[in-house]
């Protein structure tokens, strides 16, 4: 997914991540795709957190950053990015209702202040698994 972020040129003003091993793994590699100037966030509450503790980091540290990367845990949030994902290509959301698999990315834009985020705010407009970013960058 570092190797996509890369190709996609995605260039996240602020990292929120969970503390664990393996969204430090999943950051370490994401991180060689970037210039190594984009802030990082270790939040204890991506950890074991709910879909509401989820949004409120977002609404805490999201005035720092016009576009944030959130790594955290399923199903939480898979839930997150269903939440936020008020409209998009119904494909996609289809596609994020039935599978959001460990390492997959979700883009949502957001209108308005991160601070203000709520449910429904978003338009889910991609949506890349593993396997499909495997897929696109073997081309």
């Amino acid at each position: 997914m570092g190797r996509l972020v890369a190709a996609r040129d995605w260039r996240p003003d602020l990292i929120l991540c969970s503390p664990s091993r393996r969204t430090r793994e999943t950051l370490v590699e994401v991180q060689k795709s970037l210039d190594g100037g984009t802030a990082v966030h270790f939040l204890p509450e991506l950890y074991n957190g709910a879909e509401n503790e989820y949004r409120a980091a977002i609404r805490r540290s999201g005035a720092e950053a016009a576009c944030l990367l959130l790594i955290g845990h399923n199903p939480t949030i898979h839930q997150t990015a269903l939440h936020l994902s008020a409209s998009g290509s119904p494909g996609l959301i289809e596609q994020l209702r039935q599978s959001f698999p460990p390492a997959a990315f979700a883009t949502i834009e957001v209108d308005g202040a991160w601070d203000a985020i709520n449910s429904d705010a978003g338009r889910l407009v991609d949506l890349v698994t593993p396997e499909e970013a495997f897929r696109q960058l073997a081309l």
